[in-house]
């Protein structure tokens, strides 16, 4: 999982405005449980592209994770509201 971490971080270096790539990073972050990084990857995400349905689905995953329900939420009503059909 690191070598993928060193790669995620590596094309956000060439493409600090590629929204997939914090949101994989993000993943590849939340499945060594490092919660924190994954939740900022994902806000992250989101900002540089607030229509990632992906982004939101998997910030409200990680809070959820976190006990933090009502951000956890927040955010799949906002994937919801983005593409209903696939929430």
């Amino acid at each position: 999982m690191e070598e993928a971490i060193e790669c995620y971080r590596k094309a956000i270096q060439i493409n600090p405005q590629d929204s997939e790539a914090y949101c994989n990073l993000g993943l590849a972050l939340k499945a060594i449980n490092k919660m924190e990084e994954a939740i900022e990857c994902y806000r992250k995400a989101i900002q540089i592209n607030p229509q990632d349905l992906d982004a939101y689905n998997n910030l409200g995953n990680a809070l959820y994770s976190l006990n933090k329900m009502e951000e956890a939420v927040e955010c799949h009503r906002k994937a919801i509201k983005i593409k209903p059909q696939d929430s």
